[in-house]
């Protein structure tokens, strides 16, 4: 499960400046009538096995 939090803030930046409502009526069409996402999620399932992060040890970081 990851949250995808571009898409309510486009869905306001859409009312905010007076945009066409692309996105807006896209959520809508996928939403129960008179609802509105308040929180968006991926959900699933990895097709393939993804690669380790890249990560630096932590003495290269954390300073005593």
């Amino acid at each position: 499960m990851q949250p995808l939090c571009q898409i309510p803030e486009r869905v306001d930046r859409e009312t905010s400046a007076g945009l066409s409502p692309e996105i807006t009526n896209a959520i809508a069409a996928m939403l129960p009538a008179g609802s509105h996402a308040i929180m968006t999620f991926r959900i699933g399932y990895p097709t393939a096995t993804a690669l380790p992060s890249p990560r630096r040890p932590a003495a290269d970081v954390v300073r005593a």
